[in-house]
């Protein structure tokens, strides 16, 4: 990953995901090295799981512990760029809110998770390219145990240049939703010590997307809740709240959890 001149290579870290580099970017930020992504005063707790932008020539040590310990945890993304740094935020900032393909939202879209941006970049159209590489030479993202590059295949010239919120194409929805339902699969055969085989959960993962729950720990929680359910009859509550997309993702799970144990008394 050399870096050409004036390129520098930035990395959008999940540190709801790289728990081990909490300590780490928080003193890169005291020192102006990484930058929160998220808008306006928060609360401590909640900035020390935010999504950060680093400038990875400057935190050799990270990139020591993200080579080392975070390959293949979704820690984040990286993209090459000559922005200076603000610039460099700005750019991702306004990618973080699209709406749905049915016009709903605006949503937050989780660009810092390799498991997003590889399905948003491969169904790229030219509104999406040209929004996506806009002073933008190429994103690295894991697969596997491999960081691989992504470059712009060729120079975003503004031919698609739109202002204000996007909207995910039905393409890149359906790619998100097969990268989702993989990843839940696979951390479902995780949680059940690889006795259960993914594809009997497959329609439990569809539900609890079409539920709107996205984190990937709270579907997986909410499908392990629905196959307990339905080897005991399912109750007419937990169906009333899966309809509910206004309750955000780990409310439901508890909800629905509630309400299974309210049935078996």
């Amino acid at each position: 990953m050399a870096e050409a001149a004036g390129v520098r290579s930035w990395g959008l870290i999940d540190l709801a995901a790289a728990a081990p580099l909490v300590p780490l970017v928080a003193q890169l930020a005291r020192s102006g090295v990484a930058h929160c992504l998220f808008e306006g005063p928060l609360d401590p707790a909640l900035r020390q799981v935010s999504p950060h932008i680093v400038d990875m020539a400057a935190a050799p040590e990270l990139r020591v512990h993200w080579r080392d310990e975070g390959r293949g945890g979704a820690w984040g993304v990286m993209f090459d760029s000559a922005l200076p740094a603000h610039l460099a935020r700005r750019h991702v900032r306004r990618l973080l809110q699209v709406r749905l393909p049915d016009g709903s939202g605006p949503v937050l879209l989780r660009l810092w998770d390799p498991r997003v941006l590889h399905p948003m970049l491969e169904q790229a159209d030219g509104v999406w390219r040209d929004a996506l590489f806009r002073d933008v030479a190429a994103y690295w993202i894991e697969e596997g145990a491999q960081m691989v590059r992504w470059p712009a295949a060729q120079p975003a010239h503004g031919r698609h240049r739109t202002r204000g919120i996007l909207t995910v194409t039905p393409a890149q929805q359906a790619a998100l939703a097969r990268r989702q339902q993989q990843a839940l699969a696979a951390r479902l055969e995780a949680e059940t010590g690889g006795q259960t085989r993914a594809d009997r959960f497959a329609g439990y993962i569809a539900e609890a997307i079409q539920a709107g729950v996205t984190m990937e720990r709270d579907a997986a929680a909410l499908s392990l809740l629905l196959a307990a359910a339905d080897r005991r009859g399912r109750p007419a509550a937990v169906e009333g709240l899966l309809a509910d997309r206004a309750v955000p993702g780990a409310l439901k799970v508890f909800q629905v959890r509630h309400a299974l144990e309210e049935a078996g008394r």
